[in-house]
């Protein structure tokens, strides 16, 4: 059969696309033929298979009858959206009461659904590859767009991974899909250009080097996404040395087809309902024992609760750091931009330049915005304007430099340009004293970078050796900071150091990762607080008790006796330094969260969130500013307070004799108290029970004993600092 040109050329565009999807819904077919609640999902695979080899044929017979089948495909996933919103809207609005207790809701199946995408899109790329090394294709460069397509449908899964709170999904998706939109940009330029194939080596060897660490990050994790990376890093040395067509890019390209095919095929059969299961090596290596081993090795301090057998008890979680955002960290993602559009300045040549746009513009410009923004919705201000700042010069200078428009801007406008930049770059490194040693050594070379640049838009000589060496400083420092929060990420700690703040403004930057943050949203927030804790269940008078009983949680503290129940409450030596010599105050704010936790620990024994005479903490993250580590051993946040108003203080000393006293009226007012009071004593007047020890186990009784050094106008927060006094002895 003769072959045109053009036919030729539209079987290399489509077929690495429609065959790549083919397989992926052959897979999805026999998953949901394995499921027993996915059988209308075979159905639809079914018909996607016959689709994709109806397309398949036609690149070289046509034989029609495509248009039938998406007419089905439309009418059959119409259908199905219109019934999971019905059932989802139905499910939303629909409550019942649950007759019998003991039989708990049916659990939603888990579908490791970023993953799954993930290993499908890059079935996608590498088939590209794979078709060239078996001739079916003659020039990978006519199938860039499905590498693209693979590459932004990553970017977007791992935003949306951040948005649910997956930093180890979303820092995959986004590092490959960047990885994948880049080489295709590559591809496209070369294909306009009638280029052979021109690649900046210096910036592969980052995602050469970062593809090797998340290697053996996850090796801990699963042995065979340890494996998956090592494809990776083989893949994209093959580009260094191969460009994008060649036997070793090819046969790495096949390579990674199959694996990313294997990849698919186990976490499909890892679907909830699945009974057989694809081997992936999982939990080979315990990582709490690399944890431990890591720790020892690099000499972190560690806080003791760090021991728990629990992958989710993580020091200090910048989620929780500074309120609720949607997103997760994703400084990682901004630091590996910044070494990627530096590096992509070491390569480019009179004749390639226009090749770093996608390098510079496309990453450093583009995704290291979204991270800036990212980090602004969390609001970690100086890491978003640093990124803010360094995405709008990789944008510019990069866009100059790619349209080689250097040597028509250079004079004025290239020296206010850089002057400007150089400005903000000094203002970084001052800011970045405060925050830590890594982000003040990148602060310097940044502005380094810009000097380079305003002498080279000068042409200042000898300016190209000068930028070749700062460009690898600045590049090699992002990538450490890039694999310090990765790291991090992964193990739930500081394992590479990124030293202590230069000046200390605040306690936050320079002692915050000693502490034990926890999401006061989250049930495991209150419990991972509760475990630093322990009970003491010493009742007081019945009187007092059923007066607490009555009146909490609300904003009132009471103002009691110290005696031997104290004892209990674990505070030994550091009895002395609460309350006052001989009284104490208590109370239990009306927050369901402290009361969560007080279900969890039963009484808590807690110094005040703010020093003696200082204004009060209204945000979890005051807290940490004002006492500092050697203070505050956990803090379990909850945002700003609801209400920045005093509490009542009442007087029960001399309770058991009916009397009450006042040291301030708050929120609650005095004859509001009165009237509890009084109710209290009628009702044990009529039942005939007087004052004594009390056993109740109603949770209500249970006691947050926060102490105070004086009676302070402590507003009713639930962001609680666990402070050193407050543990048991």
């Amino acid at each position: 059969m003769n072959v045109s040109n053009s036919t030729i050329s539209e079987a290399e565009q489509y077929f690495p696309g429609f065959s790549s999807y083919m397989v992926i819904f052959v897979i999805f077919l026999f998953g949901s033929l394995a499921h027993k609640d996915f059988k209308l999902g075979a159905a639809i695979s079914v018909i996607c298979v016959i689709l994709y080899i109806f397309e398949i044929l036609n690149l070289w017979v046509k034989i029609g009858g495509t248009e039938i089948i998406y007419i089905l495909l439309t009418v059959i996933t119409a259908f199905l959206s219109f019934h999971n919103a019905k059932e989802n809207f139905s499910f939303s609005n629909k409550i019942e009461p649950l007759e019998n207790k003991s039989v708990l809701p049916k659990k939603v199946p888990k579908t490791h659904d970023f993953v799954i995408i993930w290993y499908a899109m890059n079935i996608l790329s590498y088939c590209v590859f794979a078709s060239n090394i078996i001739t079916i294709t003659l020039n990978p460069f006519n199938a860039f767009s499905w590498c693209l397509t693979s590459g932004l449908f990553q970017v977007v899964m791992g935003i949306s991974a951040s948005r649910r709170h997956d930093p180890h999904s979303a820092t995959l998706l986004l590092l490959h899909g960047v990885f994948w939109s880049s080489i295709a940009s590559s591809m496209m330029l070369n294909l306009f250009l009638d280029s052979t194939g021109t690649i900046p080596i210096p910036v592969l060897s980052i995602f050469i080097f970062l593809f090797i660490a998340f290697s053996m990050m996850d090796f801990s994790l699963e042995l065979f996404r340890s494996c998956y990376h090592i494809v990776f890093a083989l893949f994209t040395l093959a580009l260094c040395i191969n460009g994008f067509q060649g036997t070793f890019i090819g046969s790495m390209g096949l390579i990674g087809f199959v694996f990313s095919l294997y990849g698919l095929s186990a976490y499909i059969s890892r679907v909830s309902g699945v009974a057989k299961k694809i081997p992936i090596g999982r939990k080979i290596f315990n990582k709490e024992i690399i944890k431990n081993k890591l720790k020892n090795i690099f000499k972190s301090k560690v806080n003791d609760v760090s021991k728990q057998n629990s992958v989710n008890n993580d020091l200090f979680s910048k989620d929780a750091m500074l309120g609720y955002s949607k997103y997760v960290t994703m400084e990682t993602i901004g630091f590996a931009s910044n070494a990627i559009a530096s590096f992509s300045f070491i390569w480019v040549t009179a004749e390639t330049q226009l090749l770093i746009i996608p390098w510079t513009v496309g990453i450093g410009g583009f995704v290291q915005l979204a991270s800036g923004f990212i980090c602004f919705s969390r609001g970690l201000t100086f890491e978003s304007l640093s990124f803010l700042i360094y995405a709008s010069f990789w944008s510019i200078w990069g866009t100059v430099r790619g349209l080689g428009l250097l040597t028509i801007a250079q004079g004025s406008g290239i020296i206010i340009g850089c002057i400007s930049f150089m400005v903000a770059g000094i203002l970084l490194s001052v800011l970045s004293t405060v925050v830590n040693k890594i982000w003040l050594v990148i602060s310097l070379l940044f502005d380094l970078i810009v000097l380079c640049f305003l002498l080279k838009g000068v042409d200042v000589m000898s300016a190209d050796i000068l930028e070749f060496v700062v460009s690898i400083l600045f590049a090699l420092a992002c990538i450490y900071a890039a694999l310090s929060s990765a790291i991090k990420n992964a193990f739930g700690r500081d394992i590479l150091p990124t030293g202590l703040p230069s000046i200390q403004m605040s306690k936050l930057h320079s002692e915050g990762t000693k502490a034990v943050w926890a999401d006061g949203r989250r049930a495991t927030g209150v419990q991972k607080i509760a475990d630093q804790l322990s009970e003491a269940k010493e009742a007081l008078g019945q009187l007092t008790w059923d007066f607490m009983n009555e009146l909490w949680p609300s904003n009132v503290s009471l103002v009691l006796k110290k005696g031997e129940w104290i004892d209990s409450l674990g505070l030994g030596y550091a009895e002395k330094y609460i309350g006052r010599p001989d009284s104490i105050a208590i109370r239990i704010p009306d927050s369901s969260i402290t009361c969560h936790l007080i279900d969890k620990t039963g009484p808590i024994a807690l110094t005040s969130a703010n020093p003696t005479g200082e204004a009060d903490t209204t945000h979890h993250l005051q807290v940490l500013a004002k006492l500092g580590i050697k203070n505050c051993d956990g803090i379990l946040c909850d945002g700003p307070s609801r209400e920045n108003a005093a509490s009542t203080v009442v007087d029960c000393r001399n309770i058991d004799e009916g009397k009450l006293g006042f040291f301030r009226i708050g929120l609650t007012p005095k004859s509001k108290v009165e009237e509890i009071f009084d109710r209290v004593k009628q009702r044990q007047s009529d039942s005939g029970s007087d004052s004594g020890i009390s056993q109740s186990n109603d949770h209500q009784g249970d006691l947050i004993d926060e102490a105070k050094s004086s009676v302070q106008n402590v507003p009713p927060s639930t962001s609680s600092a666990i402070g050193k006094a407050g543990k048991t002895q």
